[in-house]
């Protein structure tokens, strides 16, 4: 396994690591950190909806369907070089508190404000 040091900054005794700011990053072993997945947030909304970056790193999407998934280490770095635009977000938490939307795009606009006979 690679020497995390270099890459996340410090590492405390409760197993917590921290941006050079003394910000906490993660409180895991290294173990689950190497194998936990991310989303990256781009710091803006669409709405009420977070803004992530897209799959293949191709622009940014509020849909966790078509969101990239970042390992730990690479989330990490595209996170410390973004100056604090960027912070990746554990994807099991995102699926926790996810939501059902409906988008305005996708809308058929003929069945709107129309009864529908049984």
């Amino acid at each position: 396994m690679q020497e995390r040091r270099g890459i996340v900054g410090n590492q405390t005794q409760d197993s917590s690591i921290k941006n050079q700011d003394g910000s906490v990053i993660a409180r895991r072993d290294d173990e689950a950190i190497s194998t936990d997945k991310y989303y990256l947030w781009s710091g803006s909304y669409v709405g009420n909806s977070l803004l992530f970056w897209r799959q293949g790193k191709a622009g940014y999407t509020t849909d966790l369907d078509k969101a990239h998934q970042f390992y730990f280490d690479e989330a990490l770095e595209i996170q410390k070089g973004s100056n604090g635009d960027h912070k990746m977000i554990p994807v099991s938490h995102c699926n926790q508190i996810a939501t059902k939307q409906v988008h305005a795009d996708h809308l058929d606009r003929r069945l709107v404000g129309k009864e529908l006979q049984p």
